[in-house]
């Protein structure tokens, strides 16, 4: 993937409201870093106003979360992850959800994507190894993104929250 410039992103952040505001720091330090490219939501239905107001994405796509036996949502996002012509995609999620999300877009007849921290059979990788102690959400997005390249974290602009 480094032989081209990353034009596509894929973002995936799932869960509560909590999760998504934490992962604002995240959000602006990948825009930042990736000024030119077109930057891709995927969340859940209740943030995708948020989520528009910010900035931060060209598009958020939602997908709530339906069991194993939704066939048909499953196969729905299939086909848009793989039409979405990612080449890069930032896991803040990180979960066994998102490693499905992995397999759909990389299935046989799918295209490589530069997916970080994930090993060489879709496991998750954790950043900076295995800890014996839990850690921040938000600290450990920014050790992500610093295993990803992105080293600019400074706390972004947030005057869009409070404007009509």
């Amino acid at each position: 993937m480094a032989d081209h410039p990353v034009r596509r992103i894929l973002v995936i952040k799932l869960g509560a409201l909590g999760d998504i505001v934490l992962s604002f720091m995240a959000f602006g330090a990948i825009r930042r870093h990736h000024r030119e490219a077109t930057i891709v939501l995927l969340t859940t239905p209740p943030f995708e106003e948020l989520a528009n107001r910010s900035g931060w994405f060209d598009d958020v796509w939602t997908f709530g979360r339906p069991g194993n036996w939704h066939v048909g949502e499953w196969l729905t996002l299939a086909r848009r992850l793989r039409g979405g012509d990612f080449d890069q995609v930032y896991d803040l999620q990180r979960s066994g959800r998102t490693r499905r999300y992995r397999r759909l877009m990389t299935w046989p007849g799918g295209r490589g994507v530069n997916w970080p921290a994930v090993g060489p059979r879709g496991e998750l990788m954790p950043p900076g190894g295995p800890r014996s102690e839990p850690i921040h959400t938000a600290e450990r997005h920014m050790e992500y993104l610093a295993q990803s390249g992105i080293a600019d974290t400074a706390p972004p602009d947030l005057s869009w929250l409070t404007s009509a």
